[in-house]
């Protein structure tokens, strides 16, 4: 699980001594060559690292191995921010390194490219190793989207505070904060980007919106079994069995004939809602809770918070422990959860086919944070105004 962390509040104030630069494929001689550059920085100072990225690509693990070396933590030493900037390209491995900054900038004409894993071409394969390996393929795409969405839902939000200020909310009901995020998606996002990008959207919307019928089904039948130790088969049995007649009903299966591909949704939907309701996720949406109540909360919430906790303020550095439980006690998760979702299938949309976005699109799909001479929306005036707070 990534740890959310404060991206740094004047990013354009960019230390070219405390830069480096990706600009050949990610493999072991450029891991090489930047392991004892960035481990030097992180000894002098905790002031951020900046990564200038011009990229094609290259290997899965030189770039776990680089992220590594950026967000490890070392004894004595506190976490550096990263400020990840794409030049040029950024594709494939480079595009999910420009993804992890913690303050995302692309320069105007930048290409950020995605796509799903890719492999070195196998020989000598039988059908059933095939299969089998192209069913390994897709759980890789679905653990990467699981990760990237996690770096991209702090950039969706700050997109969605700004579309809360010029649309007046529905009612804080479960259903309508679903219909909130669907319109936000599908109408306000889609009219800011290309074609292409417009698609990808709308797609991972439909996926969306398919999951979450299936999780309120969910919700129900889990409402009458205890999470207890005792009870765990139970319920991973209850998950299946909504997940097998969700997929048999919305694709109007005649006698049970379940097709390889499927499968292969049903072990991805249910991975994903075991996760939801038994993972880590409850305590990624608490840390997001904290961080991102001023966009959550509506007015009414705000007049509640205000008359619980008379003269404090919404400011997520001092919360105490009896304002961090009435934040998640007002439904908080529910309204993180649909964002959330449909943050995770727009990572698993860009996992499939080619996906070669401008920089304006990149923004737009919550892969950036900033792009350089373009007016847009940007939560630097927020994070300059935090950092200049006495």
């Amino acid at each position: 699980m990534v740890e959310p962390i404060k991206h740094p509040g004047n990013a354009s104030a960019i230390n070219l001594q405390r830069a480096v630069y990706v600009n050949m494929a990610i493999d072991e001689p450029l891991t090489a060559r930047l392991t004892p550059e960035i481990l030097r920085l992180r000894a002098e100072s905790s002031e951020p690292i900046t990564l200038f990225i011009d990229s094609l690509g290259g290997s899965t693990d030189s770039l776990s191995y680089l992220l590594d070396i950026l967000r490890a933590t070392i004894a004595g030493q506190q976490r550096c921010p990263i400020i990840t900037q794409v030049i040029g390209h950024a594709s494939s491995a480079a595009a999910v390194l420009l993804v992890n900054g913690d303050y995302a900038i692309a320069y105007p004409h930048a290409t950020i490219h995605f796509h799903g894993v890719r492999v070195s071409e196998a020989q000598n394969l039988t059908v059933e190793e095939a299969n089998r390996f192209a069913a390994q393929l897709e759980r890789i795409n679905k653990e990467n989207a699981y990760d990237l969405s996690q770096r991209f839902v702090r950039r969706i939000l700050r997109l969605y505070a700004e579309f809360l200020h010029g649309h007046e909310r529905p009612e804080d009901d479960f259903p309508s904060a679903v219909a909130e995020i669907d319109f936000f998606f599908s109408t306000y996002l889609a009219d800011k980007v290309s074609p292409m990008a417009r698609q990808i959207l709308t797609d991972a919307a439909l996926q969306a919106r398919d999951s979450t019928k299936l999780l309120q089904k969910i919700r129900g039948r889990l409402a009458d079994i205890p999470l207890t130790e005792e009870s765990a088969i139970e319920t991973h049995a209850a998950i299946l069995h909504e997940v097998i007649l969700h997929e048999i009903r919305r694709l109007n299966v005649k006698q049970g004939q379940l097709t390889e591909d499927m499968l292969a949704q049903i072990s991805g939907n249910y991975l994903a809602i075991c996760n939801y309701f038994l993972g880590d996720f409850d305590a990624y949406v608490e840390s997001l809770t904290y961080s991102s109540c001023n966009t959550l909360l509506n007015r009414q919430e705000r007049e509640e918070f205000s008359s619980a906790f008379p003269g404090q303020s919404l400011n997520p550095d001092n919360f105490s422990p009896e304002q961090k439980e009435w934040l998640l006690s007002h439904s908080l998760r529910v309204k993180l959860g649909p964002l959330f979702g449909y943050t995770l299938y727009l990572c698993q949309r860009l996992q499939k086919d080619e996906n070669a976005l401008s920089a304006q699109d990149a923004y737009w799909l919550g892969v950036v944070d900033k792009v350089l001479a373009y007016d847009l929306p940007t939560d630097r005036k927020t994070s300059n105004e935090e950092k200049n707070q006495p």
